[in-house]
């Protein structure tokens, strides 16, 4: 009985330790591939669900139409139709338009650190859930506290990472899709429980004008701008804009809330 006791403690971290492995292992074959000068749709596919043909084909026409060098008349409906059906049919030896964006943001992925540094620090990234379900999140942290962050849907099996939000917040997706400003990563956050109150503040400075204030275990969503010690911040019922910022040092993450909170989060992000 006391075996099968142990067991069932033990069983949770196994899973833990497991789940673990499954993401690493996804994220440095992402890594193993953009360190490449080509790939094909179908080997980033695998991994990266952004990477679908209909994703490339329309990425591809997109930034055709946008050109300046390019004559708009030559893509209407019909050729459109031509482009992504000769994408479906050659994807296993088409190169991949969406790594060839991304490799525009190689130094925002990279940080100038090799693969095998990368690798290293993919290893003791930190894995955790962020309220999102079906998500895992896995941060990694680079030097002079630089972070990427790569949502990771774990409904999958083997897990695909679904989302990737860069240093400053930018979802990479949107910048992928020439969509300006991008999205920024939103997060849901306590203050330190060590404070009865935090001041919200007009501005990035301990001068700026308070214009609000959040309570302990009161939840709310934050941005994690990593080029900054002041994330800005937004009231869960806020439906028009930020709030302001609060110092980054005072922020709790999800996955450090006690359990009741994590509860009453989880409702919130399911809506």
């Amino acid at each position: 009985m006391k075996k099968i006791a142990l067991l069932i403690l033990l069983f949770p971290l196994f899973c833990k330790a497991q789940n673990k492995f499954e993401y690493t292992k996804c994220i440095k074959l992402f890594y193993s591939l953009l360190y490449k000068d080509r790939i094909t749709i179908y080997e980033f596919s695998k991994i990266y669900a952004q990477s679908v043909k209909h994703m490339d084909a329309d990425m591809f026409i997109q930034d055709s139409l946008e050109s300046s060098h390019f004559n708009r008349s030559l893509i209407n409906d019909f050729n459109r139709s031509l482009i992504h059906d000769r994408i479906i049919r050659t994807s296993d030896e088409s190169s991949s338009y969406v790594f060839e964006k991304m490799k525009k943001y190689f130094n925002e992925l990279t940080f100038g650190y090799s693969l095998e540094a990368i690798n290293n620090i993919i290893d003791s990234s930190e894995v955790y859930d962020e309220g999102y379900y079906g998500f895992d999140v896995i941060e990694l942290s680079f030097s002079n506290d630089k972070k990427v962050y790569f949502f990771l849907n774990i409904l999958d099996s083997p897990p695909i990472i679904t989302f990737i939000w860069l240093n400053n917040g930018d979802k990479l997706e949107d910048l992928l899709l020439n969509i300006h400003p991008p999205s920024k990563a939103l997060f849901l956050g306590i203050i330190d429980s060590n404070f009865a109150f935090e001041p919200i503040r007009k501005g990035k400075s301990k001068e700026a004008k308070i214009v609000g204030k959040f309570k302990k275990n009161e939840l709310f969503y934050y941005v994690p701008d990593n080029t900054s010690n002041w994330w800005r911040v937004i009231k869960i019922n806020n439906k028009k804009g930020f709030d302001g910022y609060i110092e980054k040092s005072s922020v709790v993450k999800y996955a450090y809330f006690p359990e009741k909170l994590k509860t009453e989060a989880k409702k919130i992000m399911s809506k």
